[in-house]
């Protein structure tokens, strides 16, 4: 395993190959080419099917695509394309506003963005938005394990469940059989 000094941990072996930029922008400051002169920390990631020369990595901050396991604090790595695809989750800014989302067309044309969390909206892209696309995510970079506490309260659940009397079915009357 390789640790970065981030909640960043990679199932690489020994190994952690490629170095890309990290940029600390909490998917709400500007993309990586607009943050000044402030170079990037540079992390090893395991390699893939990508290059370091067109990938990056942000960190991203709120609950909106909790539903396909990207959380708070999350460590993504992104593919610069400006080619989307339907179901992409992309990096985007609209109006100036950084953002992760899925990306989908509908059949009548129009362009969304849509959060993976059904309290939030998704947001119809128009034409008098400025975007940007930043690249589409490759990877969660962020290994998630459930807590030690949690594992044991949920055995613990179901054991309770497994030793409590079950109450019996209800009976239902038989007729006897005329004779």
């Amino acid at each position: 395993m390789c640790f970065n000094n981030h909640k960043i941990a990679y199932l690489c072996g020994e190994e952690c190959g490629i170095l890309v930029p990290f940029y600390d922008v909490k998917a709400s400051c500007g993309l990586p080419t607009e943050q000044g002169d402030v170079p990037p920390e540079m992390i090893r990631v395991p390699g893939g099917d990508f290059d370091g020369l067109n990938t990056y990595t942000i960190s991203v901050k709120g609950d909106s695509m909790v539903g396909v396991g990207i959380f708070d604090g999350d460590v993504l790595l992104i593919e610069k394309t400006f080619q989307l695809r339907n179901k992409d989750i992309i990096y985007v800014s609209i109006d100036g506003e950084w953002m992760v989302k899925n990306y989908y067309m509908d059949d009548q044309g129009r362009h969304w963005l849509v959060p993976s969390n059904p309290k939030y909206n998704p947001k119809q892209i128009t034409e008098d938005m400025n975007i940007y696309i930043g690249g589409k995510v490759k990877y969660n970079l962020t290994l998630h394990n459930d807590s030690r506490e949690n594992l044991v309260n949920c055995i613990s659940n179901y054991l309770q469940q497994e030793t409590e009397p079950k109450p019996e079915p209800p009976r239902i009357p038989t007729q006897e059989a005329c004779p």
